[in-house]
This record gives C-alpha cells, structure tokens and sequence, in this order.
C-alpha cells in the first residue's frame, strides 16, 4: 500500500504546473522489496504542448540494487514520443552482454520491462555492476545497476 497526504498532494496539483517527484519504497505482500522515484508531470487540462512533452524524462531504472535470491527486479521504465523500434541490453562491467531485454517495435506511450537479474539462459547473475543499455531512435543511453546477493 502507498500512503500519502491527499490534501497536501491535491492542493499541489490545483495550485502548480510543472513536475513533482514522488518516491516510493517498501516491502510488498509477497516479500519483495521495491524502490523507486517517478516524476510526475503537471499541466492544466488541455494545456500540454510540445515543449512540455520534451521535458518528461525518457529513461528510469527503478530498484536498481537488488538480490535476484530474494525474488528482487529492477524495473526498467521509458517513455516513446513516437513509434520506435526499442533494444534494452544488459551488460557486466567490462561490456560482455548478459540478456537482451527488449527488441522490437513499440508505439507510442510509457512502457515498463522487468529484469530479475538472471542472464539469457536463465541463471542467475553474479554480484557486481551492471549496465542497462536502451536504445531507440529517440534514446541511446546507459544506467548502472547493482547485483547484491
């Protein structure tokens, strides 16, 4: 369950534009530990123009430190403001590719792929750094991770 202030959140919303952060972390019922912040982007009704739509943020990891022992992901969220075709690769420190995540063609929208810290062949990845790797035709970045166990 996510706990806030309703007052306080409603008040921000009817009084401001722009972008409010929310973060979020705990435990869920099955055990599973999540953390994450997200942006969410403010706008009167009906106001949002181009500018706006280029100011959202393109690319999060969220949960990016965890156990893949204990059921743990990392979740990988990222925003098309047109169809693409999108390649999310992970990879160790020293550039050998572990899993291919995504690769294919998507529409657009906000989309969320999940990663559990095994590799292609489903085993479960050592302790280390990890590089999320997201490419399109409108993102080319990178995001470290971190496997703990």
């Amino acid at each position: 369950m996510v706990e806030f202030n309703r007052q306080e959140v409603q008040k921000y919303i009817t009084e401001n534009t722009g972008s409010l952060s929310i973060t979020v972390e705990g435990k869920l019922n099955d055990g599973m530990i999540i953390k994450g912040t997200d942006v969410i982007k403010v706008v009167q009704k009906d106001r949002e123009d181009e500018q706006d739509k280029k100011q959202l943020p393109k690319l999060g990891v969220f949960n990016n430190k965890i156990n893949p022992n204990k059921n743990e992901h990392a979740i990988i969220r990222y925003y098309l403001d047109k169809p693409s075709h999108v390649k999310i690769t992970i990879y160790n420190i020293i550039g050998e590719k572990i899993k291919t995540i995504v690769d294919r063609h998507q529409e657009t929208g906000t989309f969320e792929e999940i990663w559990q810290g095994v590799n292609e062949k489903g085993n479960v990845v050592s302790n280390g750094l990890y590089i999320v790797h997201i490419k399109t035709d409108q993102i080319d970045e990178t995001r470290k991770m971190l496997v703990i166990k």
